[in-house]
C-alpha cells in the first residue's frame, strides 16, 4: 500500500482503507463501514470519512510533484450532505498548484453510489532534500 499512497501509514491500515486507483492528478481508494467504524445508526463514522477524504485528497496532492516526499495537511473542510453506508468510495483530485502548496477537492460515495460528503483541502508538499 505505500507504493500507492506514497507512504506507509499504519492509521490506514487500521482504518481498513485499501487503494482502488490512482492516476496523475487522481486517487480513489475505499473503505468498508461496519463493525468498529460505524457510528451509533450503523453508518461509517465522521472520522472514517474524513479520514478517507484526506487520504485520498493528501496522496492526488504528493503525485502532483514527483520529487514530493511527503505531503501536509495545511487545512480540511468536509461536509456531510448524505449517509455513507457499506463500501465508501473517496476521491480526491488535483484542482492547482500554487509552489509548496497544492490545492484539492473530493468526495466520498456510498456503495449504492450516493453522496456521503464533498471535501476541499490545502496541502503543503515536502520536497526530498528540503
Amino acid at each position: 500500500m505505500a507504493d500507492f499512497f506514497g507512504i506507509q501509514s499504519p492509521f490506514l491500515d487500521t482504518c481498513g482503507i485499501r487503494p482502488v486507483s490512482r492516476e496523475e492528478g487522481r486517487v480513489v481508494a475505499e473503505v468498508a463501514a461496519s463493525g468498529g467504524n460505524a457510528n451509533s445508526f450503523g453508518l461509517a463514522h465522521g472520522g472514517l470519512t474524513m479520514t478517507l477524504l484526506d487520504s485520498c485528497l493528501g496522496a492526488a496532492a504528493r503525485f502532483a510533484e514527483p520529487a514530493a516526499e511527503n505531503v501536509m495537511t495545511v487545512s480540511l473542510s468536509v461536509s456531510f450532505v448524505g449517509p455513507a453506508r457499506g463500501r465508501i468510495t473517496g476521491e480526491g483530485r488535483v484542482v492547482r498548484r500554487a509552489g509548496e502548496l497544492v490545492f484539492c477537492e473530493g468526495e466520498a460515495r456510498a456503495e449504492d453510489g450516493s453522496l456521503a460528503a464533498r471535501a476541499m483541502g490545502v496541502f503543503k508538499l515536502r520536497l526530498r532534500g528540503a
